[in-house]
Order: structure tokens, then C-alpha cells, then sequence
């Protein structure tokens, strides 16, 4: 089915990428030669508002040195009720400084370079086992399945809320600079997100679209959106509108990084062809896929511009998610640009 797009989208530019927002990662650095062993201690609490990870990665000694502290700062977590902010516990000599964009905070001990990373998104950001997945995958690990998740995390009861922790050793990839044409910084976990290219920003512009009946757009942040939209009776779950550069990684490449996300076996050629679908849009022809692991619904579709290449992604939690199907497919075959 696939190949089918190959004629219709001729004129398109060539190369294609499929990306997560809900994926906190340092996306746009390339990857240089692997640092020796590394320890990731990280923890998430969903709440009904807000997802709030904690994340502690460095050498192995000192990571370990570090410990005993990051458990208590995690001790120490609370919320006063619904709704509201978290709040931690510094241990003896420890700081605090303020952070940016989806960076709340960055705990620094007395001593050293390590420090522990709080970050917050709002709504759910993303299944447990696709968080432990992003995790494992920044130390060069092999992704778990749903069924290995029970061994691979300690959930613990903390003040009342569920903390599901981990604790990892591998090999970190270092960052060795910039792909050409992003912008200052890389959206390191938990930093600022890049600034938008010119050529998206253009794109973006002129999208336009039509709502289905209970959709709007929301202010809210993701990742790289440009545009947000909520989604009424269906707590958790939202679509996105993404631009990126035309240049990427090919289809099949991308569409794994999402089945890894959601905990699922790498796709080949003929399963991507097979399974993939041709979706005719006002602007073009988009391919979609639909993805269902870890408790989590994703649809996804790209749409190859000359400017830039649209992701339009719906995601939640599957029984939510997956009858709203036949809308998101009415709201990409809507979308165009002015």
C-alpha cells in the first residue's frame, strides 16, 4: 500500500521522520563515541494533571555517591492536593536553582557536577513503559516489553502517590554537536525546547484545518508543536500538528522509534507496507499508522511539504484513544495550507 504514495507524492522532497513530543530527549545532537558506564536513577508520578519526572545520570561513582540524597529528595515529594504543584525535600548543603520550559527545577549538591533533574508535562506524558524505554535507550539498552516492565521498575507508595522508579547502568552516548541548521541549544531532558526553524515556522503559518464537534485547540505545551488539541470526554489524550525539517530518517526507521516507545517488536519494509495506510489530505497524501502497546493508542500520520515534513499524532490511553480513530482521520484529510 505504501508504494502507492511513491507516485502520488513525487514532487515532495525526499527524506521523512516520524518523532514522539512526549519523548524529553536531547532529539536534535548527534550522537558521538559511548562514555564509560553510566547510572540513571529515574522516578515519574502521573498524576490526573500533570506527569513530574526526577532524574539523577552520571558516572557510575558518582551516581552512587549521590544516592542515599536522591532518595530522600524523592522521600520528600508531596502534593498539597489536585492540581497542585509538587513539592521536595533538599538534603543537607543541596540547592536549588529555578528552571526553564519543562525543567521546573535542578537540585545541585554541595559538591560536583551531577545534579537531579525535575521535570513536568502536563497530562499524561507518555505510557511507564515507554518512559522506561526512553530511559534505557539513552544508555544504548535494548527496550523491554509490557511483560518485562514488572522487573524493571519498583513502584513505591510516597506520601500517599504511586512513584514508579528505576535504576539503569549502560554505556551514554555523547553529544558531539548540532545537525546542521537547528538552532542554539539542544532540548536537553527536561531544558528548553529549540527555537523553530524559519522554513516550519512558515509552514506553520499557513496550516489550517477543520475541527471534529468537541475538539479545540488548547494552549498547552508539547514538544516542537505547533498547534494542540484537546479533546472533550477523552481525559489524557490529545493531538498534535508538528513541523520538521524535510530532511530525516526514512519512514520504517521512525515509525520503530515509536513501536520501541510503545514497548512493541520492530517493523520490516513489508510490515510498514502492509500496514501502513495512504491517507489523502487537501495538502497531499499523508501515510498513517496505528499503534496500540503499553496500555497506549497512537495514530500517527506524516505529511511531506516542500518546507517542512507534518506529523499530525493523536496519543492516550487505549481504551480512550481508540474509538476517536474515524475523527483524527477527519481532521488529516481536512488539513491544508494557505
Amino acid at each position: 500500500m505504501i508504494a502507492l504514495l511513491a507516485g502520488i507524492a513525487a514532487g515532495c522532497q525526499q527524506g521523512e521522520g516520524i518523532e514522539a513530543y512526549t519523548a524529553p530527549k536531547d532529539a536534535h545532537m548527534v550522537a558521538g563515541p559511548v562514555t564509560p558506564d553510566t547510572r540513571t536513577l529515574a522516578a515519574a508520578i502521573y498524576r490526573d494533571d500533570a506527569t513530574w519526572f526526577l532524574k539523577l545520570m552520571g558516572p557510575m561513582d558518582g551516581v552512587a555517591a549521590l544516592e542515599p540524597a536522591f532518595s530522600t529528595i524523592l522521600k520528600g515529594v508531596r502534593f498539597a492536593g489536585p492540581g497542585t504543584p509538587a513539592t521536595w525535600a533538599l538534603p543537607p548543603g543541596w540547592k536549588e536553582e529555578k528552571g526553564t520550559g519543562f525543567r521546573v527545577a535542578t537540585l545541585k549538591p554541595p559538591e560536583g557536577k551531577l545534579e537531579v533533574a525535575i521535570t513536568r508535562f502536563d497530562g499524561q506524558a507518555g505510557s511507564v513503559l515507554a518512559n522506561v524505554n526512553r530511559w534505557r535507550e539513552e544508555l544504548g539498552l535494548e527496550p523491554i516489553r509490557e511483560s518485562e516492565l514488572a522487573t524493571a521498575l519498583v513502584s513505591e507508595n510516597v506520601g500517599g502517590v504511586t512513584v514508579q522508579k528505576v535504576d539503569l547502568t549502560g554505556k551514554k552516548k555523547a553529544k558531539s554537536g548540532m545537525r546542521p541548521g537547528m538552532g542554539a541549544a539542544p532540548f536537553a531532558a527536561g531544558g528548553t525546547p529549540p527555537p523553530a526553524r524559519k522554513p516550519s515556522e512558515e509552514s506553520a503559518e499557513g496550516l489550517k484545518y477543520r475541527l471534529p464537534a468537541g475538539w479545540r485547540e488548547s494552549s498547552q505545551k508539547v514538544t516542537f508543536a505547533a498547534r494542540v488539541i484537546e479533546i472533550e470526554g477523552a481525559p489524557g489524550v490529545k493531538a498534535t500538528f508538528t513541523p520538521l525539517s524535510p530532511q530525516g530518517g526514512n519512514s520504517l526507521d521512525n515509525v520503530n522509534r515509536w513501536r520501541q516507545q510503545l514497548g512493541l517488536a520492530p517493523w520490516v519494509q513489508p510490515d510498514l507496507d502492509r500496514e501502513g495506510q495512504v491517507v489523502p489530505t487537501e495538502a497531499g497524501p499523508a501515510i498513517v499508522v496505528d499503534l496500540a502497546g503499553g496500555g497506549q493508542k497512537l495514530l500517527g500520520a506524516v505529511l511531506k511539504r516542500p518546507d517542512a515534513v507534518w506529523f499530525v499524532k493523536l496519543s492516550g490511553p487505549a481504551p480512550v484513544a481508540a474509538p476517536l480513530r474515524e475523527p483524527f482521520l477527519d481532521l488529516l484529510k481536512s488539513v491544508r495550507f494557505d
